[in-house]
């Protein structure tokens, strides 16, 4: 399991935490990454909501299915999510293996996006999600989900709550959906070559990309541009 950085959640306490926190109701269709055995799955099932349970581990994912075999709301697959790429769904809920947080998050920004995505992380990871304009860990994943969601870490999980034990400490994160449209992967390309260079100035990562950037922000260092910033950059350049 630890190949796969999976590291289940063994405390019934943070199953039922992740469960309260993201409040499924029965017209949801909820994406869990990462199901492991189904123990969240069917505390999730019992709310009534339709469930996509993912699984890489076909041992694990063998498991979850005999668990779940009584709950006609839930579908379990074996594979990668997101390889899979399963659609339709309004939330996110589960323990994601640490090794795909940061795809798994570009990916999320990328679709139609779920509403409510509620997940344990690695607590250096939900830090970078959260962190400010201007701050040493506010990276492009920060900027990319900041537009989206409004982001909170909301408990501290130790490894003691896991089997096997991680050698870090996790977080509880719950992403709540904004009014922000979707961006377009040309939108989401641009903004992510401009981040390459985030400690440049912006006039000097764009005259090197061949484009011109406003006038109030040619000065102003990639890594403090705020949400609102980087809606005017697009606009500016015609991609908004």
């Amino acid at each position: 399991m630890t190949k796969l950085s999976q590291h289940l959640t063994a405390s019934r306490r943070v199953l039922e935490r992740l469960v309260e926190l993201s409040d499924p109701t029965n017209s949801d269709t909820v994406l869990e990454p990462g199901c492991g055995d189904g123990r969240l799955t069917e505390l999730l099932a019992e709310r009534g909501c339709r469930i996509l349970a993912v699984e890489i581990d076909p041992r694990l994912a063998e498991e979850a299915r005999q668990r779940l075999k009584s709950w006609p709301n839930v579908e379990v697959f074996t594979g990668n999510v997101l390889e899979l790429s399963p659609e339709g769904f309004t939330m996110i809920v589960g323990n994601p293996p640490y090794h795909i947080s940061r795809r798994l998050v570009e990916w999320i920004v990328a679709r139609p996006s779920p509403r409510r995505v509620v997940m344990t992380l690695q607590r250096e990871f939900a830090q970078k999600l959260t962190a400010l304009p201007g701050s040493r860990t506010y990276l492009y994943i920060s900027l990319l989900s900041q537009l989206l969601y409004r982001i909170e870490i909301l408990d501290t999980v130790p490894p003691s709550a896991f089997k096997p034990r991680p050698q870090v400490t996790s977080c509880i994160v719950r992403m709540e959906r904004n009014e922000q449209k979707p961006l377009g992967a040309e939108q989401l390309g641009l903004l992510k070559q401009i981040f390459t260079d985030r400690r440049h100035v912006l006039g000097k990562v764009l005259r090197k990309m061949g484009y011109t950037a406003p006038q109030k922000l040619a000065n102003k260092r990639v890594y403090h541009l705020t949400t609102q910033d980087a809606k005017t950059v697009l606009e500016s350049l015609g991609f908004y």
